[in-house]
Protein backbone atom coordinates (compact mmCIF):
# COMPACT_ATOMS: atom_id res chain seq x y z
CA UNK A 1 0.00 0.00 0.00
CA UNK A 2 2.77 2.50 0.90
CA UNK A 3 4.49 1.26 -2.50
CA UNK A 4 1.36 2.45 -4.13
CA UNK A 5 1.09 5.75 -2.52
CA UNK A 6 4.25 6.87 -3.09
CA UNK A 7 3.87 6.10 -6.77
CA UNK A 8 0.55 8.12 -6.77
CA UNK A 9 2.45 10.53 -4.86
CA UNK A 10 5.12 11.16 -7.65
CA UNK A 11 3.00 10.75 -10.65
CA UNK A 12 0.77 13.36 -9.41
CA UNK A 13 3.40 15.87 -8.90
CA UNK A 14 5.26 15.17 -12.18
CA UNK A 15 1.91 15.59 -14.48
CA UNK A 16 1.53 18.93 -12.18
CA UNK A 17 5.20 19.82 -13.11
CA UNK A 18 4.74 18.97 -16.89
CA UNK A 19 1.72 21.29 -17.06
CA UNK A 20 3.39 24.18 -15.26
CA UNK A 21 6.39 23.47 -18.28
CA UNK A 22 3.23 23.94 -20.80
CA UNK A 23 1.83 26.99 -19.48
CA UNK A 24 5.02 28.64 -18.56
CA UNK A 25 6.14 27.57 -21.88
CA UNK A 26 2.71 28.99 -23.43
CA UNK A 27 2.71 32.63 -21.29
CA UNK A 28 6.44 32.96 -22.44
CA UNK A 29 7.13 34.19 -19.23
CA UNK A 30 10.86 33.58 -18.05
CA UNK A 31 9.95 33.69 -14.13
CA UNK A 32 7.11 31.18 -14.93
CA UNK A 33 9.73 28.90 -16.57
CA UNK A 34 12.22 29.08 -14.23
CA UNK A 35 10.09 28.05 -11.09
CA UNK A 36 8.82 25.40 -13.51
CA UNK A 37 12.19 23.97 -13.74
CA UNK A 38 12.78 24.62 -10.48
CA UNK A 39 10.04 22.06 -9.51
CA UNK A 40 11.59 19.64 -11.58
CA UNK A 41 14.57 19.85 -10.00
CA UNK A 42 13.36 19.97 -6.39
CA UNK A 43 10.69 16.35 -7.46
CA UNK A 44 14.25 14.90 -9.32
CA UNK A 45 15.71 15.52 -5.76
CA UNK A 46 13.65 14.82 -4.07
CA UNK A 47 12.99 11.38 -5.97
CA UNK A 48 17.33 10.75 -5.84
CA UNK A 49 17.05 10.94 -2.40
CA UNK A 50 14.05 8.32 -1.80
CA UNK A 51 15.22 5.86 -3.99
CA UNK A 52 12.52 7.00 -7.33
CA UNK A 53 14.73 8.93 -9.54
CA UNK A 54 14.35 6.78 -12.84
CA UNK A 55 10.49 6.47 -12.93
CA UNK A 56 10.71 10.24 -12.45
CA UNK A 57 13.28 10.52 -15.19
CA UNK A 58 11.54 8.53 -17.54
CA UNK A 59 8.65 10.41 -17.27
CA UNK A 60 10.43 13.64 -18.30
CA UNK A 61 12.84 12.04 -21.25
CA UNK A 62 10.01 12.70 -23.67
CA UNK A 63 9.97 16.75 -22.37
CA UNK A 64 13.93 17.35 -22.48
CA UNK A 65 13.56 19.04 -25.57
CA UNK A 66 11.01 21.86 -23.79
CA UNK A 67 12.41 21.80 -20.56
CA UNK A 68 14.72 25.07 -21.16
CA UNK A 69 14.99 28.28 -20.46
CA UNK A 70 14.89 29.51 -24.38
CA UNK A 71 15.44 27.35 -27.28
CA UNK A 72 19.54 26.28 -27.83
CA UNK A 73 19.59 26.38 -24.31
CA UNK A 74 21.13 23.36 -21.91
CA UNK A 75 17.70 21.47 -20.55
CA UNK A 76 17.32 21.13 -17.61
CA UNK A 77 16.56 17.15 -17.45
CA UNK A 78 20.09 16.92 -18.31
CA UNK A 79 20.49 19.11 -15.45
CA UNK A 80 18.48 16.96 -13.12
CA UNK A 81 20.38 13.85 -14.42
CA UNK A 82 23.50 14.96 -13.61
CA UNK A 83 22.17 15.82 -10.07
CA UNK A 84 20.81 12.25 -9.57
CA UNK A 85 24.05 10.67 -10.37
CA UNK A 86 25.57 13.19 -7.58
CA UNK A 87 22.85 12.90 -5.12
CA UNK A 88 22.49 8.96 -4.90
CA UNK A 89 26.74 8.50 -5.08
CA UNK A 90 26.87 11.07 -1.95
CA UNK A 91 24.23 8.66 -0.57
CA UNK A 92 25.39 5.61 -1.41
CA UNK A 93 29.05 6.54 0.53
CA UNK A 94 30.46 6.60 -2.48
CA UNK A 95 30.45 3.32 -4.53
CA UNK A 96 33.43 1.92 -7.14
CA UNK A 97 32.05 -0.38 -9.65
CA UNK A 98 35.16 -1.54 -11.28
CA UNK A 99 33.76 -3.63 -14.21
CA UNK A 100 32.56 0.25 -15.21
CA UNK A 101 35.15 2.63 -13.79
CA UNK A 102 37.95 1.01 -15.72
CA UNK A 103 36.88 0.65 -19.06
CA UNK A 104 35.09 4.64 -18.24
CA UNK A 105 38.89 5.49 -17.47
CA UNK A 106 40.09 3.65 -19.87
CA UNK A 107 37.73 5.53 -22.58
CA UNK A 108 38.73 8.82 -21.14
CA UNK A 109 42.50 8.57 -21.61
CA UNK A 110 41.57 7.52 -25.15
CA UNK A 111 39.65 10.13 -25.77
CA UNK A 112 41.49 12.33 -25.06
CA UNK A 113 44.64 11.05 -26.97
CA UNK A 114 42.87 11.18 -30.01
CA UNK A 115 41.58 14.86 -29.27
CA UNK A 116 45.12 15.81 -29.05
CA UNK A 117 46.03 14.27 -31.90
CA UNK A 118 43.57 16.05 -34.05
CA UNK A 119 43.73 19.33 -32.07
CA UNK A 120 40.25 19.02 -30.86
CA UNK A 121 38.84 21.07 -28.00
CA UNK A 122 36.87 20.11 -25.55
CA UNK A 123 33.55 20.43 -24.92
CA UNK A 124 30.47 20.60 -22.47
CA UNK A 125 28.59 17.57 -24.35
CA UNK A 126 31.66 15.51 -24.09
CA UNK A 127 32.17 16.63 -20.30
CA UNK A 128 28.35 15.43 -19.66
CA UNK A 129 29.51 12.14 -21.32
CA UNK A 130 32.58 11.20 -19.19
CA UNK A 131 30.51 12.71 -16.07
CA UNK A 132 27.74 9.93 -16.90
CA UNK A 133 29.99 7.79 -18.10
CA UNK A 134 32.03 7.30 -14.24
CA UNK A 135 28.51 8.58 -11.97
CA UNK A 136 25.25 6.96 -14.12
CA UNK A 137 26.23 3.42 -12.82
CA UNK A 138 25.42 4.31 -9.37
CA UNK A 139 22.05 5.71 -10.47
CA UNK A 140 21.22 2.18 -12.33
CA UNK A 141 22.85 0.20 -9.37
CA UNK A 142 20.21 1.79 -6.61
CA UNK A 143 17.39 1.55 -9.24
CA UNK A 144 18.19 -2.35 -10.11
CA UNK A 145 17.93 -2.87 -6.42
CA UNK A 146 14.53 -1.15 -5.84
CA UNK A 147 12.86 0.16 -8.67
CA UNK A 148 9.63 -1.38 -9.94
CA UNK A 149 9.32 -2.53 -14.06
CA UNK A 150 5.60 -1.45 -13.83
CA UNK A 151 6.72 1.85 -12.15
CA UNK A 152 9.03 2.80 -14.61
CA UNK A 153 7.03 1.63 -17.97
CA UNK A 154 3.97 3.10 -16.11
CA UNK A 155 5.73 6.99 -15.72
CA UNK A 156 7.44 6.30 -19.07
CA UNK A 157 4.75 5.92 -21.08
CA UNK A 158 2.07 8.67 -19.28
CA UNK A 159 5.31 11.02 -20.20
CA UNK A 160 5.38 10.21 -23.70
CA UNK A 161 1.35 10.22 -24.20
CA UNK A 162 1.49 13.27 -21.93
CA UNK A 163 4.15 14.84 -24.04
CA UNK A 164 3.06 14.00 -27.60
CA UNK A 165 -0.86 15.14 -26.90
CA UNK A 166 0.41 19.02 -25.65
CA UNK A 167 2.97 19.02 -28.64
CA UNK A 168 0.16 18.30 -30.99
CA UNK A 169 -2.26 20.68 -29.50
CA UNK A 170 -0.21 23.38 -28.40
CA UNK A 171 1.53 24.02 -32.07
CA UNK A 172 -0.46 26.69 -33.19
CA UNK A 173 0.63 29.19 -30.23
CA UNK A 174 4.13 30.69 -31.06
CA UNK A 175 5.58 30.73 -27.73
CA UNK A 176 5.85 27.01 -27.62
CA UNK A 177 5.72 26.33 -31.20
CA UNK A 178 9.50 27.03 -31.38
CA UNK A 179 10.47 23.82 -29.54
CA UNK A 180 7.87 22.01 -31.63
CA UNK A 181 8.58 20.51 -35.47
CA UNK A 182 6.06 19.90 -37.75
CA UNK A 183 6.84 17.74 -40.87
CA UNK A 184 4.58 18.39 -43.90
CA UNK A 185 6.11 16.18 -47.19
CA UNK A 186 3.67 15.26 -49.84
CA UNK A 187 0.48 13.97 -48.25
CA UNK A 188 2.63 13.28 -44.90
CA UNK A 189 1.99 15.62 -42.01
CA UNK A 190 4.55 13.71 -39.25
CA UNK A 191 4.14 14.82 -35.88
CA UNK A 192 7.28 14.25 -32.95
CA UNK A 193 6.25 15.16 -30.11
CA UNK A 194 8.46 18.02 -28.78
CA UNK A 195 11.26 16.70 -30.83
CA UNK A 196 12.77 17.80 -33.59
CA UNK A 197 13.23 14.27 -35.45
CA UNK A 198 10.30 11.95 -35.62
CA UNK A 199 12.52 8.16 -35.76
CA UNK A 200 14.07 9.83 -32.37
CA UNK A 201 10.83 10.54 -30.74
CA UNK A 202 9.45 6.45 -31.54
CA UNK A 203 12.11 5.46 -30.75
CA UNK A 204 11.08 6.38 -26.79
CA UNK A 205 7.81 4.80 -27.67
CA UNK A 206 8.64 1.55 -29.02
CA UNK A 207 10.59 0.65 -25.39
CA UNK A 208 8.05 1.74 -23.81
CA UNK A 209 5.02 -0.15 -26.06
CA UNK A 210 7.13 -3.12 -25.30
CA UNK A 211 6.87 -2.75 -21.89
CA UNK A 212 3.75 -2.37 -21.87
CA UNK A 213 2.88 -5.54 -23.82
CA UNK A 214 5.25 -7.66 -21.75
CA UNK A 215 3.56 -6.32 -18.17
CA UNK A 216 0.14 -7.69 -20.06
CA UNK A 217 1.23 -11.19 -19.99
CA UNK A 218 1.84 -11.09 -16.36
CA UNK A 219 -1.11 -9.65 -15.36
CA UNK A 220 -4.38 -11.46 -13.76
CA UNK A 221 -6.74 -8.64 -12.67
CA UNK A 222 -9.29 -7.68 -15.90
CA UNK A 223 -9.11 -4.19 -14.87
CA UNK A 224 -5.77 -3.71 -14.99
CA UNK A 225 -5.20 -5.49 -18.14
CA UNK A 226 -8.19 -2.88 -20.11
CA UNK A 227 -5.59 -0.32 -18.52
CA UNK A 228 -2.39 -1.84 -20.04
CA UNK A 229 -4.36 -2.43 -23.05
CA UNK A 230 -5.38 1.39 -23.57
CA UNK A 231 -2.26 2.43 -22.38
CA UNK A 232 -0.90 0.35 -25.40
CA UNK A 233 -3.24 1.93 -28.00
CA UNK A 234 -2.54 5.32 -26.82
CA UNK A 235 1.43 4.35 -27.57
CA UNK A 236 0.65 3.01 -30.41
CA UNK A 237 -1.23 6.11 -31.93
CA UNK A 238 1.37 8.14 -30.66
CA UNK A 239 3.93 6.33 -32.54
CA UNK A 240 2.18 5.92 -35.63
CA UNK A 241 1.93 10.11 -35.60
CA UNK A 242 5.39 10.32 -36.65
CA UNK A 243 4.88 8.36 -39.80
CA UNK A 244 8.17 6.41 -39.22
CA UNK A 245 9.04 3.75 -41.06
CA UNK A 246 11.38 2.15 -38.67
CA UNK A 247 9.07 2.46 -35.96
CA UNK A 248 6.61 0.44 -37.84
CA UNK A 249 8.96 -2.29 -38.59
CA UNK A 250 10.50 -2.29 -35.12
CA UNK A 251 6.60 -2.49 -33.33
CA UNK A 252 5.33 -5.42 -36.25
CA UNK A 253 8.25 -7.69 -35.14
CA UNK A 254 7.59 -6.57 -31.22
CA UNK A 255 4.10 -7.70 -31.71
CA UNK A 256 4.97 -10.91 -33.85
CA UNK A 257 7.05 -12.60 -30.70
CA UNK A 258 4.60 -10.78 -28.34
CA UNK A 259 2.02 -13.10 -29.97
CA UNK A 260 4.34 -15.86 -30.24
CA UNK A 261 4.57 -15.69 -26.19
CA UNK A 262 1.17 -15.08 -25.66
CA UNK A 263 0.93 -18.22 -27.19
CA UNK A 264 3.37 -20.49 -25.33
CA UNK A 265 3.31 -19.39 -22.09
CA UNK A 266 2.48 -21.38 -19.04
CA UNK A 267 -0.65 -19.68 -17.19
CA UNK A 268 -4.31 -20.81 -16.95
CA UNK A 269 -6.08 -21.16 -20.17
CA UNK A 270 -9.03 -18.10 -18.43
CA UNK A 271 -5.92 -15.63 -18.01
CA UNK A 272 -4.47 -16.51 -21.36
CA UNK A 273 -8.32 -16.23 -22.88
CA UNK A 274 -8.61 -12.89 -20.92
CA UNK A 275 -5.38 -11.51 -22.40
CA UNK A 276 -6.42 -12.25 -25.90
CA UNK A 277 -9.81 -10.67 -25.41
CA UNK A 278 -8.48 -7.48 -24.25
CA UNK A 279 -5.78 -7.59 -27.01
CA UNK A 280 -8.35 -8.13 -30.07
CA UNK A 281 -10.79 -5.34 -28.69
CA UNK A 282 -7.24 -3.36 -28.87
CA UNK A 283 -6.38 -4.55 -32.32
CA UNK A 284 -10.01 -4.44 -33.32
CA UNK A 285 -10.49 -0.84 -32.38
CA UNK A 286 -7.22 0.34 -34.19
CA UNK A 287 -8.44 -1.28 -37.36
CA UNK A 288 -11.85 0.44 -37.63
CA UNK A 289 -11.35 3.50 -36.04
CA UNK A 290 -11.04 6.86 -37.81
CA UNK A 291 -8.45 7.73 -35.62
CA UNK A 292 -5.92 5.35 -36.75
CA UNK A 293 -7.19 5.17 -40.56
CA UNK A 294 -5.33 8.08 -41.53
CA UNK A 295 -2.30 7.36 -39.84
CA UNK A 296 -2.05 4.15 -41.54
CA UNK A 297 -2.41 5.49 -45.01
CA UNK A 298 0.51 7.96 -44.28
CA UNK A 299 2.60 4.76 -42.98
CA UNK A 300 1.04 3.31 -46.78
CA UNK A 301 2.17 6.15 -48.37
CA UNK A 302 5.79 6.12 -46.99
CA UNK A 303 6.55 2.52 -47.70
CA UNK A 304 4.79 3.23 -51.07
CA UNK A 305 7.22 5.86 -52.22
CA UNK A 306 10.66 3.73 -51.40
CA UNK A 307 11.46 1.25 -54.26
CA UNK A 308 15.04 0.81 -53.69
CA UNK A 309 17.01 0.66 -50.24
CA UNK A 310 18.34 4.09 -50.71
CA UNK A 311 14.78 4.89 -50.63
CA UNK A 312 13.39 2.90 -47.79
CA UNK A 313 15.91 4.14 -45.15
CA UNK A 314 15.33 7.92 -46.45
CA UNK A 315 19.38 8.20 -47.91
CA UNK A 316 20.84 6.75 -44.93
CA UNK A 317 22.52 3.83 -46.81
CA UNK A 318 24.77 6.64 -48.32
CA UNK A 319 25.57 8.38 -45.23
CA UNK A 320 26.71 4.94 -43.67
CA UNK A 321 28.92 4.11 -47.06
CA UNK A 322 30.54 7.44 -46.42
CA UNK A 323 31.44 6.74 -42.72
CA UNK A 324 32.41 3.33 -43.25
CA UNK A 325 34.57 4.52 -46.02
CA UNK A 326 35.93 6.92 -43.80
CA UNK A 327 36.29 4.85 -41.06
CA UNK A 328 38.25 1.73 -43.11
CA UNK A 329 40.33 4.26 -44.79
CA UNK A 330 42.33 6.26 -41.73
CA UNK A 331 43.68 4.00 -39.27
CA UNK A 332 43.69 6.76 -37.26
CA UNK A 333 39.76 6.95 -36.78
CA UNK A 334 39.95 2.92 -37.27
CA UNK A 335 41.67 2.32 -34.40
CA UNK A 336 41.01 5.48 -32.11
CA UNK A 337 37.87 7.31 -33.69
CA UNK A 338 37.64 10.95 -33.95
CA UNK A 339 37.49 11.03 -29.64
CA UNK A 340 33.70 12.16 -29.33
CA UNK A 341 33.63 15.13 -31.07
CA UNK A 342 30.78 17.17 -32.92
CA UNK A 343 32.75 16.68 -36.33
CA UNK A 344 30.92 15.42 -38.92
CA UNK A 345 31.50 13.72 -42.10
CA UNK A 346 29.65 16.18 -45.01
CA UNK A 347 28.01 18.01 -42.43
CA UNK A 348 25.50 15.02 -41.56
CA UNK A 349 25.31 13.04 -38.59
CA UNK A 350 25.70 9.21 -39.49
CA UNK A 351 22.12 8.69 -38.35
CA UNK A 352 23.33 4.73 -36.76
CA UNK A 353 24.66 4.85 -33.24
CA UNK A 354 26.87 1.87 -34.34
CA UNK A 355 28.39 3.68 -37.32
CA UNK A 356 28.73 7.04 -35.03
CA UNK A 357 30.49 4.41 -32.07
CA UNK A 358 33.05 3.55 -34.89
CA UNK A 359 33.51 6.53 -36.05
CA UNK A 360 33.81 8.85 -32.56
CA UNK A 361 35.66 6.60 -30.67
CA UNK A 362 37.41 3.85 -32.86
CA UNK A 363 37.39 -0.20 -32.73
CA UNK A 364 39.62 0.39 -29.34
CA UNK A 365 37.16 3.12 -27.86
CA UNK A 366 33.95 0.97 -29.40
CA UNK A 367 35.19 -1.94 -27.40
CA UNK A 368 35.56 -0.48 -24.24
CA UNK A 369 32.49 1.22 -24.26
CA UNK A 370 30.85 -1.99 -24.85
CA UNK A 371 32.57 -3.25 -22.17
CA UNK A 372 31.45 -0.30 -19.78
CA UNK A 373 27.89 -1.27 -20.95
CA UNK A 374 28.50 -4.49 -20.24
CA UNK A 375 29.41 -3.77 -16.58
CA UNK A 376 26.15 -1.55 -16.50
CA UNK A 377 23.17 -3.99 -17.40
CA UNK A 378 25.53 -7.17 -16.73
CA UNK A 379 23.94 -10.32 -15.93
CA UNK A 380 20.94 -9.31 -18.07
CA UNK A 381 20.37 -13.38 -19.12
CA UNK A 382 20.74 -15.87 -16.48
CA UNK A 383 21.97 -19.31 -17.32
CA UNK A 384 18.62 -21.01 -16.74
CA UNK A 385 16.40 -18.88 -18.56
CA UNK A 386 13.64 -20.20 -20.36
CA UNK A 387 12.54 -19.77 -23.33
CA UNK A 388 9.79 -17.74 -22.95
CA UNK A 389 12.16 -15.18 -20.77
CA UNK A 390 14.54 -15.37 -23.66
CA UNK A 391 11.22 -14.11 -25.45
CA UNK A 392 10.84 -11.49 -22.93
CA UNK A 393 14.21 -10.21 -23.86
CA UNK A 394 13.90 -10.65 -27.07
CA UNK A 395 11.00 -8.24 -27.01
CA UNK A 396 12.35 -5.57 -25.15
CA UNK A 397 15.95 -5.47 -26.92
CA UNK A 398 14.10 -5.10 -30.53
CA UNK A 399 11.71 -2.46 -28.75
CA UNK A 400 14.89 -0.70 -27.50
CA UNK A 401 17.28 -0.97 -29.22
CA UNK A 402 16.69 -1.79 -32.99
CA UNK A 403 15.50 2.04 -33.48
CA UNK A 404 19.25 2.48 -32.57
CA UNK A 405 20.03 1.12 -36.21
CA UNK A 406 18.74 4.60 -37.38
CA UNK A 407 19.23 7.45 -34.87
CA UNK A 408 22.47 9.12 -33.72
CA UNK A 409 22.25 8.46 -29.39
CA UNK A 410 25.79 8.28 -28.68
CA UNK A 411 25.16 12.00 -26.83
CA UNK A 412 21.88 11.84 -25.85
CA UNK A 413 20.52 10.89 -22.30
CA UNK A 414 18.84 8.02 -24.25
CA UNK A 415 22.05 5.96 -24.59
CA UNK A 416 21.90 5.91 -20.13
CA UNK A 417 18.88 5.32 -19.46
CA UNK A 418 17.24 2.64 -21.83
CA UNK A 419 19.94 -0.04 -21.61
CA UNK A 420 18.91 0.56 -17.61
CA UNK A 421 15.46 0.28 -18.80
CA UNK A 422 15.64 -2.80 -20.48
CA UNK A 423 17.91 -4.21 -17.60
CA UNK A 424 15.10 -3.38 -14.96
CA UNK A 425 12.61 -5.57 -17.41
CA UNK A 426 14.69 -7.99 -17.93
CA UNK A 427 15.01 -8.39 -13.73
CA UNK A 428 11.69 -7.85 -13.42
CA UNK A 429 10.53 -11.13 -15.27
CA UNK A 430 13.40 -13.25 -14.41
CA UNK A 431 12.07 -12.49 -10.39
CA UNK A 432 8.22 -13.09 -11.29
CA UNK A 433 9.31 -16.59 -12.69
CA UNK A 434 11.57 -17.43 -9.96
CA UNK A 435 9.21 -16.03 -7.20
CA UNK A 436 5.91 -17.07 -8.51
CA UNK A 437 5.19 -20.52 -9.96
CA UNK A 438 3.09 -20.67 -13.29
CA UNK A 439 -0.65 -20.23 -12.78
Amino acid sequence: MEGNQKTLRYSLLCMVCALWICMAQLAGNQILIFLAMLLFIVTIAYGAATDFALPILLFFLPWSPVMKLAPGETSFFTIGLALTCIIQFVTARFPLNAKCIVPAALLVSLTLFSKNLDGSSISLSYLMFVFLLLLFPVVARASGKRADFRALTIFFSLGIIFAAISAQQLVAFPNIARYIDVYHWNAVTRYSGFYGDANFYSAHISAALSGVLLLLLSENSRRKIVLLCLLAVALLYCGLLAASKAFTITIALVIGLWLIALLTMKRRMSVKLRIAFGAALAAGFILTSNLFSELFEMIAFRFGQANNVLSLTTGRTERWADYLQVILSDPKVFFLGKGLTNVKIHGLASHSTPIQMAYQLGLTGSVLLLLWLSGLIGGIASPDSGKLEKRYTAILFIGAFLPWLSIDLLFFDEFFLLPVYVRMGVVYFSQLRHEAQPV
